[in-house]
């Protein structure tokens, strides 16, 4: 005979007995069942984090943020990685560091002799120079001429500058520059867009197409923040934010007046408006136009605003005057989500 068991004779057995064997049973299934929603709680918080990266890193004199969407941690990173060493890359070359590509031009520059430039600084100037055409002397990455040599100080302190330079005035002979900026090519009203667009098309070549790049000055959009697009902050002046703005892929917001923005026609600070903003549509220079558009609108006052920014391609703009009134185009005005509400606003013209 067989011994007695649960499963073959449950109804001989005792009450306590066919208790022990409804615990017996139900323990493997409740168990199962506690694993099944442990599974699913942790599954819903898995789907429930946001797939956002985000990494910042110092640049320029400035920090460097990024943003990655909807990539495995690990991928982000290594994007990530590419990202910030094209931009350490293009401060090499653009920077005002001492070993920096511009700098060593610039030294050559100062001792009357030709700069021998690699392809890609010598692209970066003719680009320079090409939107400086632009600006009416507003935006010039060129020193001011002199009618002695850079490196005899008293002799500069004594004689006054003759006028700025114009980085278009100079010589391209192939990839060899001269002329007579005294070794003062500077690029910072230039560089940090140059680099974002830099920084976008190295995320487009590793297809990555959701990010959002912001240096210094300048933010520039790809793709969208999942179902959403990407937000930045507008700075109030006065501290604080003053209103936040979405932006479609491929844009990118300029700022100028964050910091001060020097008029090379005088040499001294702008001052003719507080704070200026410009948003370009989507292209493959969105974020050095920003930049440019955004300090030669500066530079040149709430009136020349529309005249500038468009010349370097933006219909949007906003202005903050020096007495605190707020213009800004329509179009931008709508998609302002204000944080501070204007006391006075009035449309920019």
């Amino acid at each position: 005979m067989y011994p007695t068991s649960a499963v073959s004779a449950p109804r001989r057995s005792p009450p306590a007995a066919r208790l022990a064997v409804r615990r017996a049973y139900r323990r493997p299934g409740s168990a199962l069942r506690t694993a099944l929603c442990l599974g699913a709680v942790l599954l819903l918080g898995a789907c429930n984090r946001e797939p956002l990266y985000q990494r910042d890193a110092p640049a320029f004199g400035q920090r460097m943020q990024l943003a990655l969407w909807g990539l495995q941690p690990d991928v982000a990173a290594q994007q990530a990685d590419a990202v910030l060493a094209e931009v350490a890359r293009a401060e090499s070359k653009l920077g005002n560091g001492p070993k920096s590509a511009l700098s060593a031009a610039n030294a050559v520059l100062a001792r009357g002799e030709p700069a021998a430039l690699d392809d890609e600084l010598r692209e970066a100037l003719q680009l320079a120079a090409a939107l400086e055409q632009r600006s009416d002397g507003l935006f010039t990455p060129a020193g001011p001429r002199r009618a002695v040599a850079a490196s005899d100080a008293s002799a500069v302190e004594a004689v006054p500058p003759v006028g700025p330079a114009r980085l278009a005035e100079q010589q391209f002979d192939g990839n060899t520059l001269s002329g007579d900026v005294a070794g003062a090519i500077r690029l910072d009203g230039f560089s940090h867009g140059w680099a974002l667009d830099r920084s976008a098309a190295t995320l487009r070549r590793h297809r990555a197409f959701n990010a959002l790049l912001q240096l210094g000055d300048v933010a520039l959009a790809q793709g969208k923040r999942g179902e959403a697009p990407w937000r930045v902050a507008l700075p109030d002046p006065s501290g604080g934010t003053l209103a936040m703005l979405a932006l479609k892929p491929g844009e990118a917001l300029g700022l100028a007046g964050v910091s001060p923005v020097i008029d090379p026609r005088s040499g001294q600070a702008a001052h003719k408006t507080r704070l200026t903003v410009v948003l370009t549509p989507p292209s493959l220079q969105a974020a050095t136009l920003a930049q440019v558009a955004a300090r030669t609108a500066f530079i040149g006052g709430r009136e020349e605003t529309m005249l500038y920014s468009g010349n370097y391609g933006s219909r949007e703009a906003l202005v903050i005057a020096t007495d605190g009134s707020i213009y800004v185009t329509p179009g931008l005005q709508q998609r302002l989500e204000w944080k501070k509400k204007p006391s006075h606003l009035y449309r920019l013209r």
